[in-house]
């Protein structure tokens, strides 16, 4: 379990490195940056359950246990960090109000962040899929 504390200080370093960078960052640039510091991080998940997966079956409850308590504090004080930075460039949470457009305002950064694309109510400007524009030509052709 010596890598835990190596992991602790990278992840201070990353947040180190981030406060250097949270001066003159853009929305697409925080947003590149969080969507990295969520793979380093499951990067490090990864590498701290390989390390407790060694060992005798009792050590590796214990470790495994271990390894999952602190998996799981880095992933919420990340997820808090990036919260707090999307809070400051004034998206809000929408926890707490009942508007619909608002609502969603941060739940859809947080959706982009992940990879989930946004969809929006007014995206009807899609393009009609092969079988649509089959009967369409259908339609013409028997009128």
């Amino acid at each position: 379990m010596e890598d835990i504390p190596r992991v602790e200080d990278e992840l201070s370093d990353l947040t180190s490195e981030n406060d250097s960078q949270k001066k003159q960052e853009t929305l697409e640039e925080m947003l590149s940056r969080h969507r990295n510091e969520i793979s380093r991080l499951q990067d490090k998940e990864t590498a701290m359950k390989k390390v407790a997966a060694k060992g005798s079956k009792a050590e590796q409850r214990a470790k495994k246990k271990q390894v999952d308590e602190e998996i799981s504090k880095l992933s919420a004080e990340l997820k808090d960090m990036h919260n707090r930075e999307l809070a400051s460039l004034g998206f809000n949470n929408g926890n707490n109000t009942n508007d619909q457009d608002s609502k969603g305002d941060l739940n859809n950064l947080v959706n982009a962040i992940a990879g989930i694309s946004v969809h929006m109510a007014h995206s009807d400007h899609s393009k009609p899929s092969k079988s649509v524009k089959k009967r369409e030509k259908r339609a013409q052709q028997e009128a």
